[in-house]
């Protein structure tokens, strides 16, 4: 998706989102406690009941810590 905008003084800014296919994964977060609570009814250990503590504080720092910081932020103009 390109997003294109005016500066003050006239120039136009494009901003190209190159991550926007990851945005999918956003709706993951929210569903964890619900597909463990699925996997626990359907006959699942009791693994699944401890694994959203697990996803939280063991996965998602793990995968924040690989990730890194994002540097192509979107510039104020097109914001």
């Amino acid at each position: 998706m390109i997003f294109v905008s005016q500066r003050a003084d006239g120039q136009t800014v494009e901003f190209v989102d190159r991550k926007r296919y990851w945005w999918i994964l956003s709706i993951l977060s929210p569903s964890i406690p619900g597909i463990s609570a699925l996997m626990i009814l359907g006959g699942g250990s009791l693994f699944w009941a401890a694994f959203p503590t697990f996803f939280y504080f063991v996965v998602v720092p793990i995968l924040d810590y690989l990730v890194g910081e994002d540097t192509t932020n979107p510039p104020e103009e097109v914001v």
